[in-house]
């Protein structure tokens, strides 16, 4: 039984976009004549955006230059602004919290909780257990690295008691060992194996679960690519991942 035919990214939550709430606010037509560019304004916009290390990408979008190299999911909040200029206090947020070339899991985190609310048969502990640890590592390429971070650092960033949701586990430049592919025959394998080890849990449930859905869409971006997905949600979630990995 193919378990992964059945997951599908439609069933994805939908990220949040980085831009502050003042700043969606629709902007009506003026009548007045556009003032003319003053070069010292350019500047000071410029000396802020380097100040908390924040650029203007070819695609229009700001970025933040510590953490775009690390997908999007993985960043600490307002780390992308799609139209408008982030204000300072907006790039100052995300400057004391990013990760630079490290990951942020906060969002991982996040998910598994709502898996265990909304599974039942699933704990914080099912992370651990050999069998969706064995998942995990067939989902990323049987990088233990990987591993390792998806699975116990996720439990140690959950039992923290500030919203840091960082664990000791070095990932800096861990970005780049993402897998280029995964095996699909044994990911369906390892969840069948999985299921199998925790009858209380019923599959149908499990993959239709938004939150194990999004988690196996940050954990292994190369094999969520071939998933069938939903149009609506879909297109806002790699609308922003395109323009969050913007490199010069």
């Amino acid at each position: 039984q193919f378990y992964f035919s059945r997951l599908r990214a439609g069933d994805l939550k939908s990220l949040p976009l980085n831009e502050d709430s003042s700043q969606s606010e629709p902007q009506h037509p003026t009548t007045h004549v556009a003032e003319p560019v003053v070069v010292e304004k350019i500047l000071d916009v410029n000396i802020i955006l380097d100040k908390y290390s924040f650029m203007k990408g070819p695609s229009g979008c700001f970025v933040c230059k510590r953490c775009r190299m690390v997908p999007f999911e993985l960043r600490a909040d307002k780390s992308i602004f799609l139209e408008t200029c982030p204000t300072t206090d907006s790039m100052k947020q995300h400057f004391d919290s990013c990760q630079e070339n490290a990951f942020d899991i906060s969002r991982v985190v996040q998910l598994v909780r709502g898996m265990v609310l909304s599974i039942h048969g699933f704990g914080i502990d099912s992370l651990v257990q050999p069998a969706f640890r064995n998942l995990v590592k067939v989902l990323v390429g049987e990088n233990e690295r990987l591993v390792k971070v998806f699975t116990e650092g996720v439990l140690e960033a959950d039992c923290q008691d500030d919203d840091s949701k960082t664990s000791s586990f070095d990932t800096r430049g861990l970005w780049s060992e993402f897998p280029p592919s995964v095996n699909l025959q044994e990911a369906n394998e390892a969840l069948a194996s999985f299921l199998t080890s925790v009858p209380a849990i019923s599959p149908s449930s499990f993959l239709q679960d938004a939150d194990f859905v999004s988690y196996v869409y940050i954990i292994a971006p190369a094999f969520t690519s071939t998933l069938s997905y939903n149009s609506s949600v879909t297109k806002e979630n790699e609308e922003i991942s395109d323009a969050a990995n913007v490199v010069d």
